[in-house]
């Protein structure tokens, strides 16, 4: 397919997912929502990362909030949590990668509910009836922070072990967006401060913008990992590597998964 088939497959399916999004703005209609959630969940299997940013990107000039995104944005985390599920299935419960898979379930998890809490408190007209989902935003960002031992852990086993057969750039690509993750977690944790009786709702849809960003960001992350990272080690360690691996995580230790 030539580049100009390939610019007009992907404009038209800008044009589709911005039709797709502006219909899903209005769930008055619950049987209707629910028909449309369906149609842009099918739809959204068959485009790339860069379909949907670049149609988040037009609707956002042309005016769409992110409450005018949260629908859409739902659908989409949904499909990832689906593509996660199925992802991991290729690495053996008891294998030495299968922890770092769960963990990403239950990071992925920690992240949408974060999402919850953080709509639940800026949706309240007082300040004070708002101190509960505080509350849960200031735990669920301890829980991601304390993930970060996920990334420690293949900084420090996995990649070395990688760059030892030549194999550098996954890992450089890795390092990189860990950084940045962790970059969007101090921005939350730095907004979360500044919080008062008369800005809370427009510091929590900042940190609500920032929050949508991670759990997406960290969906293509894991992709990465579990489709090209892991299968490469798979396919590249002996059982004396898994067994050094092993005995690095064991030493760098595990954060909780409940």
């Amino acid at each position: 397919m030539d580049e100009t088939m390939l610019k007009e497959e992907h404009d038209k399916k800008i044009g589709q997912l911005k039709d797709l999004f502006r219909s899903l703005k209005d769930e008055s209609d619950h049987k209707k929502a629910l028909y449309l959630r369906k149609e842009f969940k099918e739809f959204l299997a068959k485009c790339d990362a860069r379909d949907i940013s670049d149609a988040e990107k037009e609707l956002a000039k042309e005016g769409f909030t992110l409450k005018d995104f949260r629908s859409g944005c739902d659908v989409h985390l949904e499909l990832m949590r689906e593509s996660l599920g199925q992802q991991g299935s290729g690495i053996p419960d008891g294998h030495p990668l299968y922890r770092f898979h769960r963990e990403h379930e239950a990071i992925s998890r920690w992240e949408e509910e974060l999402l919850c809490a953080l709509r639940d408190a800026e949706s309240v007209d007082d300040f004070t009836d708002a101190g509960d989902a505080i509350g849960r935003v200031k735990t669920l960002l301890a829980k991601l922070r304390d993930s970060e031992n996920h990334s420690v852990r293949q900084e420090n086993a996995l990649f070395p072990l990688l760059e030892q057969r030549g194999i550098t750039e996954p890992p450089k690509v890795m390092w990189g967006e860990h950084k940045e993750m962790k970059a969007m977690k101090t921005s939350m944790e730095s907004a979360l401060n500044t919080i008062t009786p008369d800005n809370y709702q427009v510091v929590l849809s900042k940190m609500e913008e920032t929050a949508l960003l991670l759990a997406e960001y960290f969906s293509a992350h894991t992709r990465k990992e579990e489709t090209i990272l892991y299968p490469i080690a798979m396919k590249s360690f002996t059982d004396a590597d898994w067994n050094d691996f092993k005995s690095a995580c064991d030493e760098l230790g595990y954060f909780s998964l409940e």
